[in-house]
């Protein structure tokens, strides 16, 4: 229970860094377009939102195709949800077509990509929570903010509550390592008691700390030093100026004998100053001509139509993201931690390849033979781990086939196959003849199929 509680209170912080920036930046941006700042309890509810469902579905038994149709609609719904009412508009489709007034489409979309990006993140801690990941939230909370205060320095927004948004990441970031810490196994160092004490008397330190800071460079800041600094300053630019005006010398005396021989090349070669300019006239003449009166850029159906390709990729890329990050497999039942291989970020366009008869060996020809079957097994340890079966850190391939062999018994010989390529290619001499990878593209097919069939029988 007490683990349980631990880990809740790493999400829930987890999910505070991340909207407190992501509100940071929408309430900058919603100040240039006139636009009230989103709420700041919303944004930091959505990866917490976003974690518990995907953690509630995988527990409920919820099937994997389904559990991944409603986390990946959940997403895009809240997050063309947020931005449709953010602009004050009725539909999604709004955002794209019709000019509102006032038009606050710009921040919404912002909005609405800052939402997408919570929600992936909560499912992202849905899969494994660890000192890892939260430090990852970290990084990207203190880059965020650095680039915020960095960008967007002058906006009201920032200038009201810039500190405080710090501060309070600071905080729930030193909090979220603290309860990181608790939670694991080094952890029985300390009592409860104790790393609480510890995490108080650190946040107070922090605290103290920056209001120390603070006050020592306000009143620095207001002594007029900064005034002396800029005397001494100009010193050092009288004295310099002597050097720069001789650089400046230099740089014009150079640029005037490029000239010079530019001048010369000319004469040297025969050019002609008047055809070189009759050229540049026919040219122009040649040009099509616009309507010069308006309406300006390209009809209204090829904006359309370019908006909604871009769109529909924007959105083919954001489902798969959420699907990745949804089929997260769980740690199977044991004393050691099982390990979760990921394929490679070309391994889905080698499998696109592959399924095109007139590419069919297409990969093969491109990485070679060898780094094609590692690539297929790759897929294969992925595809198991996505179906609650991975590979364990210290599992030989001899050792993990049979443990999916017990799992899956009707999938012996395509698991046989894949795991005894693997080993020849992986372990073997280097002149060992190798298996077809075309077999083991055929194998994976048939397991794919099989676990399928599994998961339309399970209830």
């Amino acid at each position: 229970m007490a683990r349980t509680l631990s880990l809740i209170a790493v999400v829930l912080t987890a999910s505070l860094l991340e909207g407190l920036w992501a509100w940071l930046l929408g309430a900058a941006l919603s100040e240039f377009d006139g636009q009230s700042p989103p709420v700041l309890p919303l944004l930091i509810a959505i990866p917490f939102t976003g974690w518990l469902l995907a953690r509630v579905l995988t527990v409920s038994r919820v099937r994997a195709t389904r559990r991944l149709g409603i986390l990946v609609a959940g997403g895009f719904l809240l997050a063309f949800t947020a931005a449709t009412v953010h602009a004050g508009l009725l539909v999604p489709l709004q955002l794209i077509l019709g000019h509102p007034d006032p038009d606050y489409r710009g921040s919404a979309v912002v909005i609405g990509i800052l939402v997408g990006y919570l929600w992936a993140r909560g499912l992202g801690l849905a899969a494994h929570v660890d000192r890892r990941q939260v430090v990852s939230h970290i990084v990207i909370t203190t880059f965020a903010l650095a680039n915020i205060l960095l960008v967007l320095p002058l906006t009201l927004r920032v200038r009201e509550s810039g500190i405080e948004i710090v501060a309070a990441s600071f905080c729930a970031a030193l909090l979220a390592l603290l309860l990181v810490q608790s939670a694991e196994a080094e952890s029985h160092e300390l009592s409860k008691l104790q790393w609480s004490g510890l995490a108080a008397g650190a946040a107070t330190v922090i605290l103290i700390g920056a209001g120390i800071l603070t006050g020592i460079l306000t009143g620095i800041l207001s002594s007029g030093i900064q005034l002396n600094i800029g005397q001494a300053f100009a010193v050092i630019g009288n004295f310099a100026s002597p050097i720069t005006n001789g650089v400046l010398l230099g740089v014009g005396y150079a640029a005037m004998y490029l000239t010079y021989f530019l001048l010369w090349l000319r004469y040297l070669y025969g050019a002609d100053p008047q055809a070189a300019q009759r050229a540049q006239q026919e040219a122009e003449a040649a040009r099509p001509e616009f309507n010069a009166e308006g309406p300006y850029g390209p009809p209204e159906i090829m904006t359309l139509f370019t908006v909604l390709v871009v769109v529909g990729l924007l959105a083919w890329w954001a489902a798969s993201v959420y699907a990745r990050l949804a089929q997260a497999p769980e740690i199977r039942k044991g004393s050691d931690v099982r390990e979760t291989r990921q394929t490679g970020h070309l391994d889905g366009l080698f499998d696109a390849l592959g399924r095109i008869p007139i590419l069919g060996s297409l990969s093969d020809r491109l990485i070679g033979r060898t780094a094609e079957i590692r690539r297929h097994y790759r897929t294969f340890q992925g595809m198991m781990a996505r179906a609650s079966i991975p590979r364990a850190i210290s599992e030989t391939p001899e050792e993990y086939r049979r443990a999916v062999v017990r799992h899956l018994p009707g999938a012996t010989a395509p698991v046989s196959m894949i795991t005894d390529a693997y080993s020849v290619a992986r372990y073997a001499d280097p002149n060992a003849d190798l298996a077809d990878p075309k077999d083991m593209a055929q194998a994976l097919h048939e397991l794919r199929t099989i676990l399928q069939t599994e998961e339309e029988r399970s209830p």
